[in-house]
């Protein structure tokens, strides 16, 4: 489940490697 930074930008958690995305 992805988990919501700052409102507008999500984090994704897969495994040990996540990844940052804004939009």
């Amino acid at each position: 489940m992805p988990r919501h930074y700052r409102g507008r930008a999500t984090i994704y958690c897969m495994g040990d490697t996540f990844y940052y995305r804004t939009g």
